[in-house]
């Protein structure tokens, strides 16, 4: 794969430079591929959100759902190629119906609120969802997982009661939900 030829090309001049051993340019290479990855993967969802004309929108919700994500966990595709494209498509179409919906119809706070009641809901009996590659075995860093989830929702809830921006308000909430939805059993069979 090309962005794994990249970083596995960049962690080798790096060890040579910094005489590292073959572990630690390892560790470098896998770095390198997820911060390849995920610039990558934000730039398409934003794309696919100006092909829509809601680009900003899509960045919002892509970041929204994607710190709600470390936290929480999610679904996994088989490959980060295919998890890069179905987040592209999911997020950046989402975000573009969200907020071509909302120029419409203007939303009651209500449309706000019971997303974030949903998602609290789903983190409090699902989140964190671990991976086969990556289980979490630690109870407490589960706990602390979880409770990481809970206070950025509600962190985000208190933000978006208390922004005048539509768009804003959208984007986040669209963020918030679709990541809260990859957390059902459903998708995460291992």
């Amino acid at each position: 794969m090309g962005y794994s030829k990249l970083s596995t090309g960049i962690a080798s001049y790096l060890g040579q430079e910094l005489n590292l051993d073959q572990e630690k340019e390892t560790v470098i290479a896998y770095s390198l591929d997820n911060i390849l990855l995920a610039i990558t993967g934000f730039v398409l969802i934003v794309l696919v959100g100006a092909l829509f004309g809601a680009a900003l929108p899509a960045a919002i919700t892509a970041l929204a759902g994607g710190v709600l994500r470390r936290f929480s966990g999610g679904v996994h595709a088989a490959t980060p190629i295919k998890c890069m494209l179905f987040s592209s498509l999911g997020y950046g179409l989402a975000s573009a119906l969200g907020f071509h919906l909302s120029q419409r119809v203007a939303p009651a706070m209500g449309f706000f609120i019971l997303p974030f009641v949903f998602a609290l809901i789903v983190v409090f009996l699902y989140a964190p969802v671990d991976s086969p590659a990556k289980p979490i075995h630690d109870l407490k860093l589960k706990k602390r997982l979880k409770l990481g989830s809970i206070l950025f929702i509600l962190l985000m809830l208190l933000l978006v009661i208390s922004l005048e921006s539509t768009t804003i308000k959208v984007a986040v909430t669209v963020g918030i939900l679709i990541q809260s939805c990859t957390l059902f059993p459903v998708f995460n069979t291992h």
